[in-house]
Parts: C-alpha cells; sequence; structure tokens
C-alpha cells in the first residue's frame, strides 16, 4: 500500500477526480513536473509488484481551505 497524492494530478475534469486520473507529468514547472513524474513510479512499482496486490490511496491535503467561490 502507498499513500500518492492527489494534488499531483493534471489539471483537467472536475472537483472530484478518482485514483484514475492522470498525473501532471508534462506540468510547465520542471520542479512540478519531476515531483509528478516520482510519484507515478512509486504509483507504478506498487501496483506492478509481483506476487503482491497494490494498492495506492491518493489522498489531497487535509487542511485546505474552501474558498469564496466554492471550490477547494
Amino acid at each position: 500500500m502507498a499513500q500518492s497524492i492527489a494534488f499531483a494530478t493534471a489539471p483537467r475534469g472536475g472537483p472530484v477526480l478518482t485514483e484514475d486520473a492522470p498525473l501532471h507529468l508534462d506540468a510547465p514547472d520542471p520542479g512540478w513536473a519531476l515531483t509528478t513524474r516520482a510519484v507515478a513510479e512509486l504509483e507504478r512499482r506498487v501496483l506492478g509488484a509481483a506476487r503482491l496486490t497494490g494498492v495506492v490511496l491518493r489522498y489531497r491535503n487535509s487542511f485546505a481551505v474552501l474558498r469564496p467561490s466554492g471550490r477547494w
């Protein structure tokens, strides 16, 4: 089991995403792109482990504040 990060997803789709949502591997910021590629590698290794059933859960930051617009 691995804990991943939901805020590494690509900026596509609605406000609620699943663990199948694509990661932002082509992020314009080189540091963030490197981070999301590392997250993708973590998820790939866990889900592809031999003789195991891997589980990856993407958590968002629990201290997020709802904006006046009603969005996170």
